[in-house]
């Protein structure tokens, strides 16, 4: 994933910043429209657990990152299923 983003940030908090500091990125021109879905398909795989609160984006990230960050995340994460049971 590079070094840009934490991979594996240790709260919810931390992954809020990381997906807000991304999106910033992405609507700066920083970082592509690939760049930006490997980053949040990422995060949907190895951090679903702080990520997802039921079949919802967590409800502290959607507080800290905001709205039109989280709709962002939401169509990039268009189609994507979790897995059930914890299995990667």
């Amino acid at each position: 994933m590079g070094n840009e983003y934490l991979q594996y940030p240790a709260t919810v908090k931390a992954l809020a910043e990381e997906l807000k500091t991304a999106c910033n990125d992405y609507n700066a021109r920083r970082i592509d429209n690939t760049r930006i879905k490997e980053i949040v398909m990422w995060y949907a795989t190895a951090q679903a657990d702080k990520l997802f609160a039921a079949n919802q984006i967590n409800p502290t990230i959607s507080k800290i990152i905001g709205k039109k960050r989280v709709k962002l995340i939401s169509d990039l994460l268009d189609g994507y299923q979790q897995r059930i049971g914890g299995d990667r």
